[in-house]
Parts: structure tokens; sequence; C-alpha cells
């Protein structure tokens, strides 16, 4: 909480500041890049590391980080050295610091909470950040108001982050995910959560729609600061109270969702919220007075915190635990990063054209991503599905056979009924996409020409260790497939022959 709260603190605080170094909209834009692109760099290696890395040394890392950067920010206000430049600098270290903390908090949050709780404990943690950001605004306001005003409010930022090292520090010592066998490495850590992406439909399809939304409702965040202080005409105060009604709406919002989640399709919640950013968008372009600011305020806080709540709900609730901190730091990538480069644009539109202009535009844009949700439907799985320990006991390994380095073949035959032949290849789709999301190369299902009804299943892995990480790597939900599949099988033995195969060693 005490880190959230100063994020906003921070975030409002350099909006603020940069509209006082810089009344250029396309520079006060480049504060959203500036705070939101590191998520491209940084954020997947950070979902990797906290599968397999202590992640209590990480959240040091950052904490102690993001409190030397904002004390440095303050003391530069304060003698008044701090040019536009240099703030989008001090704003672009901050958010690489950001982008290695968030997916290991989202990381932390789903192992401490029981599965069946974890999409209400996924709302209270949106209800919190976003209860924060009603907070962290509202004290930004008072703060600037002062007569120290910005060096100040980068002083109270600064000793946030203190606190929540501290806090962090008093926890014990967090265990990597894939803690069964020896740690992966950080690389090919990457490329598996990248493939997984890839092949997993629930997950593409919910990074699709969080594209589509952000891309247009980015546009608001990238004006705020100058919708606020030049055509609403708000002073510090007002402009803390303004971003402080989107905390407000957001913790309606949150309540909402908490009453509707389980009850109201995700695709719903969506569209409806998307058309009502659209309308807000809309009036704040065409009556920009005080009291209509406040209300599309509240209006975009209960927006943000049920469309992003349904986007997090559904990435969380579909991905293994094994990969829970890449799956995350992919959803923030794709948020983040789309929200980054997207204020840069609107930004120069705003720029060449007008603030107002540019909000109808991103209206425009907000009910056309309505179609999207046609083709591709959010849906909410089930975390007890995503369990993977103790499915399949170990395999002994000669200890003769190099066990990092040797690609191995894996093959399964089976004997399938001509009856069954359809319900098979259809069922085997579907393994096909469970074999290559967890990291196997080269699959296959081929038929025995000399017997119809013989049928052998291969595929290649890079080495016998990474064979046996992909079988842990299966879950509840992919064994039940695996056990439709295997009783279609009709002999010998209850299950299909599974053979492993290793290349030899290179010779000396």
């Amino acid at each position: 909480m005490a880190e959230s709260i100063c994020s906003w603190l921070l975030d409002m605080t350099n909006g603020w500041v940069m509209t006082s170094v810089s009344p250029s909209p396309a520079i006060v834009a480049l504060v959203q890049t500036a705070s939101l692109s590191p998520i491209l760099l940084f954020a997947l290696p950070s979902g990797a590391l906290s599968d397999i890395l202590n992640r209590k040394t990480i959240l040091l890392c950052v904490e102690g980080c993001l409190a030397i950067v904002t004390a440095a920010l303050a003391a530069l206000v304060y003698f008044h050295l701090l040019s536009a430049w240099l703030l989008l600098l001090f704003i672009f270290i901050n958010g690489a610091a950001f982008s290695f903390a968030e997916p290991v908090w989202q990381t932390v949050q789903a192992e401490v909470v029981p599965p069946a709780q974890q999409p209400a404990a996924f709302l209270l943690s949106g209800l919190a950040m976003n209860m924060a950001r009603g907070v962290g605004p509202a004290l930004a306001g008072v703060l600037l108001a002062t007569t120290a005003g910005a060096a100040l409010s980068y002083g109270v930022t600064a000793l946030g982050f203190v606190i929540a090292f501290v806090a962090v520090f008093t926890w014990p010592a967090t265990v990597p995910t894939a803690r069964y066998l020896s740690l992966e490495r950080v690389v090919s850590a990457l490329i598996g959560g990248v493939r997984y992406a890839r092949n997993e439909p629930t997950l593409r399809i919910a990074l699709a729609r969080v594209l589509s939304f952000v891309l247009f409702a980015s546009a608001f965040w990238a004006v705020a600061p100058l919708v606020g202080r030049r055509m609403v005409k708000l002073d510090a105060f007002e402009y803390g109270l303004w971003m402080a009604a989107f905390g407000t709406g957001a913790i309606l919002g949150g309540y909402v969702m908490s009453k509707i989640a389980t009850t109201v399709r995700l695709n719903v919640i969506v569209a409806s919220n998307t058309a009502a950013m659209a309308i807000a968008l809309c009036v704040i372009a065409n009556y920009p007075n005080i009291w209509v600011a406040y209300l599309v305020m509240f209006v975009v806080g209960g927006v943000w915190m049920m469309t992003l709540g349904s986007f997090i709900m559904s990435v969380q609730t579909n991905v293994p635990s094994w990969l829970r901190g890449r799956a995350m730091a992919i959803y923030f990538m794709v948020f983040q990063g789309t929200m980054a480069l997207a204020a840069a644009g609107w930004g120069m539109i705003a720029e060449h054209w007008s603030i107002r202009a540019e909000l109808q535009l991103a209206a425009a844009g907000l009910l056309l991503s309505l179609t999207t949700g046609i083709w591709w439907k959010l849906s909410l799985g089930h975390n007890a599905a995503q369990g993977v320990d103790g499915l399949f006991p170990f395999i002994p390994i000669s200890p003769l056979l190099e066990t990092n380095s040797s690609a191995a073949l894996v093959t399964f035959d089976y004997q399938i009924r001509e009856t069954d032949r359809a319900t098979f290849l259809g069922l085997m789709d579907l393994v096909r996409i469970i074999r290559e999301r967890n990291g196997v190369g080269h699959w296959g299902i081929y038929e025995d020409i000399a017997k119809p009804g013989s049928w052998r299943e291969e595929f290649v892995v890079d080495s016998l260790t990474e064979m046996e990480r992909i079988r842990q790597r299966t879950t509840t939900s992919d064994y039940a497939l695996l056990q439709q599949v295997y009783a279609l099988h009709q002999g010998p033995g209850e299950n299909p022959t599974i053979t492993r195969f290793v290349t030899p060693p290179p010779q000396a």
C-alpha cells in the first residue's frame, strides 16, 4: 500500500512539475512515455527473475533504487536545477524500477492466497491500488500547495519508499516458483514465457483486448495534466482533489466488480465500461468545467478499475503457477507499453490539432474497439486447475548421461479404434498446444501405414533436464485432457507406451 500511494504521489508530482517547466503538450505527454516505456525493456526479465529467484531480494533492490532517485529529484527541485529533459530521465529511471516490481508483487499476491479466493484477491489488490490513487494525488495536492511545493512532495515520496523497503525487509525469504528443479537460465525462461503466450489462446485473447482498450483510453492520461490545468483551470489543491476523484470512483468500481465478477461475463463488463469511457471523454472535451471534470474523473476511476480488473483476472486465472510472473510481465508490457507509446502519439495529435479534438478522436476509437469482443472473448479460468505439484513422479536418469546439453526425443505409441479416430485427432490438437506452450519442439502425430490404428506422437526437447521440467509443468487441467486421450488407447497396457531417447554426447 505504501508503494502504491508513493507511486501515485510521484506520478502526479511529475505531471505538475512538467507543466511548470514546459508548456508544450508533446513534452507533457512524454511524461507518460518516459514513465511507462521501461516496461518494454525490463518487465519480461523481471517476470523471469521472479519465477526463478528470491523475490524479496528483487523488491529490496527496487525500493532502495526508488528511494534514492526520488530523493535526488527533491534536491534538484529545491536547488532549481531541474529541466524538462532531466526530469524525463529521472522519470524513466523510476519507471524502470517499477517495471521490475510489478510482476513480482502480482506473483507474491497469487502465492499467498488460496486458489478459490484468488479472483477476489486480485480485485482487492486493484481496489487497494486505486484507493492509493485517491490518497496519493490528494496528498500531492496538499504538498504542492505549500511553499516547499514539489521539493516537499518528492521528499515525502522518498520517505514512503524507505518505509516500503523496511516492510519488505521484515518478510521471510520467498522461494522460486520452479523450486522442484535446478534454476532455469534467465534467457531460456524469457523464451519460455514468450512461447507460452504465443501458444495459449486465452492469454493471447486477453493481451489483444488489453491492447485494443489501452490504445485509445491512454489518450486521456496523456493530456490529463493539461485538461486539469489549462482547460478546467484547477489550482494544485483542486488538481489533487480531481485525481482523488479517480480513486473514489475506483473504490466504487471495485465494490461493484466484487459483486458481479463471477456472475457477469468479463466480455460484458469490459464492453459496457469501454462505452462509458468513450462517453466520459466526449463529455470532458465539450464541457470542461470543474463539476463536470470531477464527475468524469469519478466515472473514469470506476471504468479503469473494472476494465483492468477484468483483464488481470483473465490472465491470472488462465496461467499456471510456474509461469505466473512472466505472464504478468507480458501483461504489463502490453498494457503499459501501449500506454507509453500511444501517449506520445496522442500528445502530438493534441499539439497539432487540439486537446478537445484528441479526446473526441480517442472516444471514437474506444467505440470502434468494442467490435474486438465479437471475436476475442475474455474468459475467467480456475486457478485450482492450474496446479502443477505432484502429478508425475520424477524419472530416474543414469548419472552417465549428460542432462543439460544432449537433446531428447520422446514418443507415445497409441492403439486407436477406427470409430475413435476423429475424437483422438481432435484431442491431439489440444495436446499439441499443451506440449508446445510448455517447451517441446518438432511435435508431430503419425499413423503407421502398415498398421492402421497404430499412432505415434513424438516431440523433441533441448535436454533431459528440460524434458523433466516440461513433465512437471503439466497442470491439473492438462492432466485431465491427457487422461481423455489415454482412455482411447486400446492396449497393450492401460496407457500408451512411452519411450525416451537421448542423443549421444560429442566424441572427444
